[in-house]
């Protein structure tokens, strides 16, 4: 049998890199979202919203992969809601909207932090009960770590840092 001629430019299709929606990469669309100013040169849409993330964080999603995030959806949805009803009017103090939007933008973080200010305090607690169910004492848990010894060759700095020396033990003729 023939083998079939495989062009190199499709013998090597390499899939394209993928960078992960992180959590603070989907609260920041969220919160860019929710202050998104009525604007008619720069409206809400999947488009716009892709190249801002992209011009910030130097890589670009696509608009389902954004949409497919619960959080980003709903706010798009909310937001987008919000400027067809006309309730978000352009502002007659420019500077004065640009502190609404920072401070919106800050409450959100703040909630964000506060959330994840209760997580670790509940994992704080996990491991305060288990230290308590296995007798381990607050001393314990900040006695500090012993140094790695990996067989320092440099005795000099053995000796500087307070390592044992090795002792040296002549081997033994081997017998023939």
């Amino acid at each position: 049998m023939r083998r079939k001629a495989v062009s190199p430019e499709t013998s090597k299709v390499r899939p394209k890199k993928r960078r992960q929606l992180t959590s603070e990469i989907r609260h920041w669309f969220a919160a860019e979202i929710a202050v998104w100013p009525h604007d008619p040169q720069l409206p809400l849409t999947w488009e716009n919203l892709v190249a801002k993330g992209a011009a910030l964080h130097r890589w670009t999603w696509s608009r389902s992969g954004l949409s497919r995030c619960p959080e980003i959806a709903a706010a798009f949805g909310k937001r987008s809601g919000e400027l067809a009803a006309g309730r978000d009017r352009t502002p007659k103090n420019p500077a004065r909207a640009d502190e609404v939007r920072t401070r919106a933008r800050l409450l959100a973080q703040i909630a964000q932090l506060k959330a994840e200010n209760e997580k670790l305090l509940r994992q704080f607690r996990t491991w305060q009960k288990n230290a308590h169910a296995r007798n381990i004492t607050v001393d314990d848990l900040n006695e500090p770590w012993d140094e790695v010894d990996r067989g320092q060759t440099d005795l000099g700095l053995r000796a500087k840092k307070g390592l044992s020396l090795p002792q040296h033990v002549p081997s033994r003729p081997k017998k023939r």
